[in-house]
């Protein structure tokens, strides 16, 4: 009984805790956690700029990568598309880009869209992409599936993908909603 207590007032006290003060100042990517189809197994990497966060699970088969490339300012959703449409085709025996969503949320352009390739050596890569672009970085997720997926598992992610959106703590345009906190 006492371990619930205490999980339930961490609980109330992380939720009492947060506001825009709990946000880094200025520009935020909101990505909710917990992620469908838990546990993940997460890695962040900070390099020139470009911060990544990688979830796996299923021996890696299974993948969510978040990119933020910091300063790239206003960078186009449509050229980052046909950069993934130029790579696949390159690198993929078959290659397809469909489902493309292209709308403003919160302000920000976004595009969501999903690619599949089939590799040289037989591999199947469904990735779902959303990318947005902000007016302090450039964000781009991919969720990505080697092997099979249901229809049910793509319609989950792209609700996720639906509720991940960027903010500016700056702005009442693209203010930040209260109750978020960072992940260390």
């Amino acid at each position: 009984m006492r371990n619930k207590c205490v999980v339930l007032v961490a609980a109330v006290l992380s939720v009492i805790g947060t506001a825009h003060g709990e946000l880094f100042p200025g520009e935020n990517l909101l990505q909710l956690m917990p992620m469908p189809q838990e546990p993940w197994t997460a890695y962040e990497k900070s390099e020139n700029r470009v911060y990544q966060r990688l979830w796996v699970r299923n021996k890696n088969q299974d993948q969510v990568q978040t990119h933020v490339f910091q300063g790239d300012r206003h960078r186009s959703i449509k050229r980052e598309h046909e950069l993934e449409i130029t790579v696949g085709n390159r690198n993929c025996a078959s290659f397809d880009s469909r489902g493309e969503v292209e709308k403003a949320e919160n302000g920000y352009p976004s595009l969501t869209w999903i690619t599949s390739c089939v590799t040289p050596r037989g591999t199947n890569i469904v990735v779902l992409h959303k990318a947005i672009s902000g007016n302090d970085s450039f964000y781009h997720l991919r969720r990505i599936w080697r092997g099979s997926l249901t229809d049910d598992d793509l319609t989950a992610w792209m609700k996720y993908f639906a509720t991940v959106y960027a903010c500016d703590t700056r702005s009442e345009d693209q203010a930040c909603p209260d109750g978020f906190t960072k992940l260390n």
